[in-house]
């Protein structure tokens, strides 16, 4: 899939689950909030096809579940492909545990250019930061 063609099937997975007019670019800010149907439809769709996302500045995924399988194949097959600056990914409980999204996010840390942010995960052992790093 072209880069082109990758920016098209974002446009029009946005515009389908959640109603997104916007056209993306290699500076554009995709935030995902789990707690959102729509977001989370999107998501779903995403993963359900293993569409690459296109390259992308900064994508933030908010109120991310305990375990949702969804969610672990859109960051462990789709977001690697986006060549993000930033990544934010955040537990909607404080002391998440990583759990299945381990191996997805080993994936992805390593295509990020700039930041890696796990926010409220616990990170229980000099292993797993290893595994991140």
């Amino acid at each position: 899939m072209t880069e082109e063609e990758r920016y098209a099937s974002l446009h029009n997975y946005r515009k389908k689950y959640c109603n997104d007019k916007q056209t993306y670019d290699k500076e554009s800010e995709l935030d995902l909030d789990y707690d959102k149907a729509q977001d989370k439809a999107f998501v779903q769709a995403y993963a359900t096809h293993s569409t690459p996302l296109p390259p992308l500045k900064r994508l933030s995924i908010e109120n991310a579940p305990r375990e949702d399988p969804s969610l672990t194949a859109f960051i462990g097959n789709s977001v690697p492909h986006a060549q993000l600056k930033r990544f934010n990914f955040r537990s909607n409980d404080t002391h998440g545990q990583l759990g299945g999204y381990l191996k997805a996010l080993e994936t992805v840390a390593p295509s990020v250019s700039e930041q890696v942010e796990l926010v409220e995960w616990d990170i229980t052992s000099t292993g797993m930061m290893n595994r991140l790093v």
